[in-house]
């Protein structure tokens, strides 16, 4: 059996219905790139999360509010300007390293407000921090900014008290030490996994689960991935795509 009739068969089983959303991360401006994967969004009627740098905005992402685009791509924040600050011997960080947590702050306070007012109804205030993480110190401090939840890679614990809660992704399309597409079997045995755990009950089931892709980044084999995944979902009657403010419930 194949890992595409594998995945069917577990589909089959889930005792409940499975949502999936889409992020992609690194948006700035308009590219023949950000075109192609509106054109899949709208071709299969799944809403695309674009985490949007906002240091870097480009006035040519204005496109995405064009009419047939607005039910099919929204707008998260993605960091400050995606430089690390990383001190020496840490692996790349934006949010944390060696920058001090108030200017971290006070700048994550400016870029949402950046996107906010430019987006508007298609801001989903959400904060995906480049590379997917940060440092505890400035974890601590993301309530007090307004934020409705943090979204980084894989399985998401179990909130502590007064910390925001995650909504994160858990499918990533690309090998990044190749730097090319991580392959159907990859891929796919991760949410295989991931779904005969919230079957057992060893996972959240009413985590949405997160496919993440980088148009700017994208191989041929990429697009063709995501072409055939969004196509095999709809013939799926146990899943649901989420979009939009109501990502901000889960």
């Amino acid at each position: 059996m194949d890992i595409w009739a594998e995945l069917k068969n577990e589909l089959r089983q889930q005792p409940s219905p499975v949502s999936l959303w889409w992020r992609d991360d690194d948006a700035i401006a308009d590219s023949p790139a950000l075109q192609q994967l509106l054109s899949l969004a709208e071709q299969h009627s799944v809403a695309v999360h674009l985490a949007v740098i906002p240091q870097r905005l480009e006035t040519s992402l204005d496109c995405i509010g064009q009419p047939q685009y607005q039910p099919i791509c929204y707008v998260m924040q993605h960091g400050i300007s995606h430089q690390s600050h990383a001190l020496e011997g840490q692996r790349k960080v934006e949010l944390g390293g060696g920058r001090a947590v108030a200017d971290i702050i006070s700048d994550l306070r400016e870029g949402r407000q950046i996107l906010a007012q430019h987006f508007g109804d298609q801001y989903v205030d959400i904060l995906v921090p480049p590379w997917n993480r940060l440092s505890d110190e400035v974890q601590e401090q993301l309530p007090g900014i307004g934020y409705s939840r943090l979204s980084v890679l894989g399985p998401r614990p179990e909130p502590e008290s007064g910390e925001l809660p995650q909504l994160n992704v858990h499918l990533d399309i690309i090998d990044w030490k190749a730097r090319q597409f991580a392959g159907d079997e990859t891929i796919l045995r991760r949410l295989l996994s991931l779904l005969q755990l919230r079957r057992m009950g060893q996972l959240d089931e009413a985590e949405p689960l997160g496919l993440m892709t980088h148009h700017l980044d994208h191989d041929a084999p990429c697009w063709d991935f995501i072409d055939r995944f969004l196509a095999f979902s709809h013939a799926q009657p146990n899943i649901q795509w989420l979009a939009g403010q109501p990502l901000t419930k889960y």
